[in-house]
């Protein structure tokens, strides 16, 4: 399925390597502004793109507000639409979609395999799909969120309970995870039963196997990082607990555990836990060690220095470490395991190492590179030569680069079968151009003139969570002073209190908030003037929305500028809302949503981490 729109948002439709006309528009004149698939089965909002049986189901912004449509062949149907905040998941060959709609959010659920007939379960304060189709609904009943949970294709409740605070859903759907001033509990789904719980807690990240574990990296209340492991059966262990530095953990697909603690000292300690065996294996402590992923039944780790870099590969059960990969004369920014390959992106090449054996490839050196698609052993970029964009290939096991073209500029490619899909721009004109993929001669009857490609592709990301020792909750405002001291009954004035060391004052949710992110503050009418300096870095700003309303969130960048904005919970959790691309002027960012009262987390990165320079931010 091919995808490309025209500057004024139109969005076409057809069969890759087919031709697109005009009765191939889908989508006239929707706000539509890009779509962005970073991974299959995920929760997508504001733009963003689910499958299901292989058709497409848009998440976007029409006329009457955000809706859900469905592209089945060459047809374009609505799902639901109107809404002012919508959210849709695909599990189980079922489409699940949320809706908020005049202040209260509606959860729906189809058959499996179809679009139409949806069928509302849930309508109420708030409430949230997991990747498995649970279907969890909470209200607000003074100071308790009253919850239910429904499981996939069933309108049988399996939990009725009140907590506190609103709890999350685990992508699996068994636990649900709560935090408020008493702490962080995890809650069975099955049984209703607490199975976990940590006085004192203050936030936490969470992670889920389809296997119906789930792993939780929790601020403790002294600053400690735990990491704690809750099986399907409810049976849980806290496998790791570090004072300082920070844990980042993934699961295998087995459902093991593994986990690196990096010190303050930069030294890297990598441990596995087998879920089999219930115990603890020391991988490695070296100094520098970065986790890039899991590949199987081992761990692929980087270790750089000044030269290069050395990539290894520690199996879980502890046999001797393999070192797989060196990727020389250049500094890692990223470094992705996808499949059954390696990907290396550096600043001026990139790598595809096959971890099936086989021989990896080195791109050339280029002035400065921008990875625009990988899949299945072949990773498409392009490289910065002087002035103009070289679009290239390289295929694990080839023996040498494919060079397609040269253009002023290549915003975006995608690997489709044996074709490559690039949106280029020369002499200010973008078209849509196709290529073959192995010989790089162009297909000269499926070029798209004026219209620009939209990535349909849908990756597949490896559960991962982090926690940061030494990090402090929030502190409860002080009390207001007493009145001051009546005067003597003779009229003489009271003594002055004696002079002490005033306290420092306690931090509100905003000081803690900034200091957890490492954000800017922001305000509504801000304006910023700022850059990204190096590939992969992210600026953050942390703003509070009194009352509901709706909020423009610009960039003005000649640089391709990606926006994403999180709701911000008082346990310092995280929920992604929406992101944007290019909605803006050109590639720059453009967001107009609408906000309920609370704090949010605004994020601003160079599109795919690979693009750097100078942007304006705007907020009103």
């Amino acid at each position: 399925m091919l995808l490309v729109r025209v500057s004024s948002g139109d969005l076409y439709v057809g069969e890759a390597g087919g031709e697109v006309g005009r009765e191939h528009r889908v989508v006239r004149d929707s706000g539509l502004v890009s779509l962005v698939s970073v991974e299959r089965d995920g929760v997508w909002s504001g733009g963003r793109l689910v499958g299901l049986g292989g058709e497409l189901v848009l998440v976007a912004e029409g006329e009457d507000g955000f809706g859900v449509w469905a592209v089945e062949g060459e047809e374009f149907v609505e799902v639901v639409s109107g809404g002012e905040d919508v959210s849709a998941v695909v599990a189980g060959g079922a489409l699940y979609v949320r809706e908020t709609r005049d202040g209260t959010q509606r959860c729906y659920r189809g058959a499996s395999g179809a679009l139409d007939d949806l069928e509302r379960v849930f309508r109420g304060d708030f409430c949230s799909v997991s990747r498995s189709g649970h279907i969890m609904g909470a209200e607000l009943s003074g100071d308790q969120w009253r919850v239910r949970v429904w499981p996939p294709g069933s309108d049988d409740e399996v939990l009725r309970a009140n907590f506190d605070a609103l709890p999350a859903i685990s992508g699996n759907g068994l636990f649900l995870v709560s935090g408020d001033e008493d702490g962080v509990a995890v809650t069975s789904v099955e049984s209703g039963d607490r199975v976990w719980e940590l006085g004192g807690a203050f936030g936490y990240d969470m992670m889920a196997h389809p296997a119906g574990h789930v792993a939780l990296a929790v601020q403790a209340e002294g600053g400690e990082a735990v990491l704690v492991l809750v099986e399907a059966d409810g049976t849980s262990t806290e496998v790791a607990e570090v004072a300082q530095g920070d844990l980042e953990a993934m699961f295998s697909a087995a459902g093991d555990l593994v986990w690196l603690h990096t010190g303050s000292d930069g030294v890297g300690e990598l441990f596995s836990w087998s879920l089999a065996a219930g115990e603890e294996l020391d991988l490695a402590d070296e100094e520098d060690l970065e986790l890039v992923g899991v590949w199987e039944d081992s761990a692929i780790t980087v270790i750089e220095d000044d030269f290069g870099a050395l990539f290894q590969r520690f199996p879980l059960d502890g046999s001797a470490v393999v070192e797989f990969h060196e990727f020389e004369d250049d500094a890692v920014w990223f470094a992705r395991v996808d499949g059954d390959h390696l990907y290396v992106f550096g600043w001026e090449k990139a790598s595809v190492v096959p971890l099936k054996g086989g021989d990896p490839i080195d791109s050339e050196t280029w002035d400065g590179i921008d990875v625009l698609d990988f899949a299945d052993g072949t990773l498409v970029a392009a490289g910065q030569d002087g002035s103009t964009q070289v679009l290239f290939s390289i295929t694990a096991g080839a023996d040498d680069d494919v060079e397609y073209d040269q253009y002023d500029d290549i915003a975006s490619a995608q690997i489709y079968k044996n074709t490559v899909y690039a949106s280029v721009t020369d002499d200010n004109d973008t078209d849509t151009i196709a290529y073959n993929l192995k010989t790089g001669d162009p297909h000269d009857d499926n070029d798209y003139p004026g219209y620009r490609l939209i990535n349909t592709r849908q990756r597949t990301t490896t559960p991962q969570l982090t926690a940061y020792a030494n990090a402090q909750p929030p502190q409860p405002t002080p009390e207001p002073a007493d009145e001051p001291a009546a005067p003597a009954p003779d009229d003489t004035p009271a003594p002055a209190p004696v002079a002490t060391e005033a306290p420092a004052p306690a931090p509100d949710l905003g000081t803690y908030f900034a200091n957890l992110f490492g954000a800017q503050w922001l305000s509504l009418g801000d304006y910023r003037f700022e850059g990204i300096d190096q590939q992969g870095e992210v600026d953050k700003y942390i703003f509070e929305i009194q009352g509901t309303q709706t909020i423009i969130m610009e960039t003005i960048s000649s640089m391709d500028t990606f926006i994403e904005l999180y709701e911000v919970f008082e346990s310092g959790v995280t929920s992604s809302l929406y992101y944007d691309d290019d909605g803006g002027t050109d590639s720059s960012s453009r967001l107009d949503v609408t906000l309920a009262p609370g704090w949010y987390l605004l994020e601003v990165s160079g599109y795919d981490g690979t693009n750097t320079g100078l942007y304006e931010l705007y907020i009103r």
